[in-house]
């Protein structure tokens, strides 16, 4: 997430996700998870398309990944589907499968459940999500950190020559 969702997740999002636990409202939980992680990968896909385009723009090849797949305009399971190009781990994966398959159990078949049940899976996956949330930024500081070193390494050809 980028600082100003960082801001607003600590401040309001985070709060209201502590309430909702002390009070045993899971349903909701998901549907708070579920916008946390989809601002969460549309900024890594941000941060993985600039470094595909920088790094392809200074090799002389013009790439506007924004063209082929414009995060803001996908649903959470296309951005599932998209970072799954780039996260090399099978267990980041499969969390985000797993996440987005509860996902759709709360939102599209509540009903077709025994709740109370239901209710003790989403309260097990809640460790997990916030896992998952590590992971990510660890990823997404990873692609930072991986252009900034090449970065350093086109500056040191630069200075050589």
């Amino acid at each position: 997430m980028k600082d100003n969702h960082w801001k607003t997740y600590e401040a309001k999002i985070q709060k209201r996700i502590s309430d909702l636990l002390k009070n045993n409202f899971f349903f909701e939980i998901v549907f708070l998870f579920s916008n946390t992680l989809e601002v969460e990968l549309k900024h890594l896909i941000d941060e993985h398309q600039k470094a595909c385009e920088y790094i392809l723009n200074n090799e002389k090849i013009k790439f506007n990944p924004k063209k082929f797949f414009d995060s803001d305009k996908k649903t959470l399971g296309e951005l599932r589907k998209y970072v799954a190009s780039f996260i090399k781990s099978k267990d980041v994966l499969k969390e985000i499968e797993d996440f987005n398959k509860l996902r759709n159990k709360t939102v599209h078949k509540l009903f077709n459940q025994n709740l109370k049940s239901f209710e003790q899976e989403i309260k097990k996956f809640i460790p997990n999500f916030y896992k998952l949330m590590e992971n990510l930024v660890d990823i997404r500081i990873s692609i930072i950190v991986g252009i900034q070193k090449y970065k350093k390494k086109e500056l040191l050809r630069k200075y050589r020559k």
